[in-house]
């Protein structure tokens, strides 16, 4: 169905005797991406070349909602067999009212040895509320097209209380009014719903973390190999790390209780105070991090404040991303930590002074235990002489 998505609780990157990823299923698109699927011979040298492992996110869900996810892979499967002469000979599929066998029976049967690296469940299963949505047209699935994905993310984004965090694989977007040919307006949501938690004087916290490189065929050495992340669909699409989004720029000087903008989108107001530390040679400085798994998520917490609140403005996580917007709106405008001279001098200087307190604790301690030992050692040799002569 798909070459090189399987994989284990492993996630091994080698098979060097082809056990378990045979022909192109020992696959690393970052090397050498599939040009034929057809065709079970190896792309890459298995001896030197490693695969790329993969963890999705996956969920089980049951009822209603799964039917309608179902619904869904039956459309697209019998589009793409009707349009494919070479699938002519695959049958129609179609859902049953029923399904043929029942967990009751699939228990009698019999059954392989399972993997007993993955964790039990936890917990009875709960009934929620649940929504299916997507993202297809005529060229997909035959239809009308429908875009209930893109709108769940604009409202989403519009009724969000104190965070949004996205996790995606790509971010294409543009704003209203511009000629880039692009109608995602996701990004356009966003900074909507930013200027207005920076006019109601909200905290609130918009991160979106992408991969450091895509998962096409590059050589990591080239200049532009992460520009597939952030542009896609052609070349006037949005550069989000760039010119093309003005989240990022860089501040320009300015006079005191003069207001930061959000690029030249819009006017937030900052306080004037953190004029002080954008003032001089100020640079943005981001750290490399990790995901895990690559997933899109809309984070929308409607009461409880949001667990990274506490966030210091340089924000860690651990493996190859790039964190692109990490906005409060009522503190300074920050995606990363605005270093100068001045800043890197006292942050030296607290380090010192640390390792000198941390010295003279551990003298402290020492000398410490080396009275207690003396007085210990005391008391034992005073018992064991015993009581002195009665005068």
């Amino acid at each position: 169905m798909c070459i090189g998505r399987y994989d284990d609780w492993q996630h091994r990157i080698s098979d060097p005797e082809s056990k378990t990823w045979k022909g192109q299923d020992y696959y690393n698109p970052r090397i050498k991406d599939v040009t034929e699927g057809r065709l079970q011979k190896d792309l890459l040298e298995r001896s030197v070349q490693p695969r790329l492992p993969w963890q999705d996110v996956a969920c089980e869900v049951l009822g209603r909602a799964a039917r309608d996810v179902a619904r869904h892979c039956v459309e697209r499967w019998n589009h793409a067999r009707n349009i494919n002469t070479i699938y002519e000979e695959l049958p129609l599929a179609l859902l049953r009212r029923k399904v043929a066998v029942c967990n009751d029976e699939m228990l009698r049967r019999p059954q392989q040895s399972w993997d007993g690296a993955w964790p039990p469940e936890k917990g009875p299963w709960q009934e929620c509320r649940a929504q299916v949505v997507r993202s297809v047209g005529r060229w997909s699935a035959g239809s009308k097209t429908e875009s209930s994905t893109h709108q769940a993310y604009c409202d989403l984004i519009q009724e969000s209380k104190s965070f949004i965090y996205i996790e995606n694989q790509f971010f294409c977007s543009g704003l209203e009014g511009d000629n880039i040919g692009i109608g995602n307006r996701v990004l356009e949501a966003l900074y909507r719903r930013v200027v207005k938690a920076a006019e109601q004087r909200e905290v609130f916290h918009v991160v979106v973390v992408l991969p450091l490189l895509p998962a096409l065929e590059a050589p990591l050495c080239q200049a532009n190999a992460s520009q597939p992340v952030f542009r896609a669909g052609g070349p006037g699409a949005l550069l989000l790390l760039g010119v093309g989004c003005a989240f990022l720029q860089p501040p320009r000087p300015a006079p005191e209780a003069a207001p930061a903008t959000l690029g030249a989108l819009g006017a937030i107001a900052a306080p004037a105070a953190a004029w002080a530390q954008l003032e001089g040679s100020a640079m943005f400085f981001t750290k490399r991090g990790d995901i895990l798994a690559e997933s899109e998520v809309i984070q929308n917490v409607r009461e409880n404040p949001p667990f990274f609140a506490q966030w210091p403005p340089l924000v860690q996580i651990a493996v190859p991303v790039v964190i692109l917007l990490a906005i409060a709106a009522a503190v300074p405008l920050l995606t990363g930590e605005m270093l100068d001279k001045e800043t890197i001098r006292r942050a030296k200087r607290r380090k010192k002074q640390k390792k000198k307190l941390l010295k003279v604790l551990q003298r402290q301690a020492a000398r410490a235990a080396a009275l207690d030992a003396a007085e210990a050692e005391a008391q034992l040799e005073a018992s064991q002489a015993g009581p002195g002569p009665a005068r």
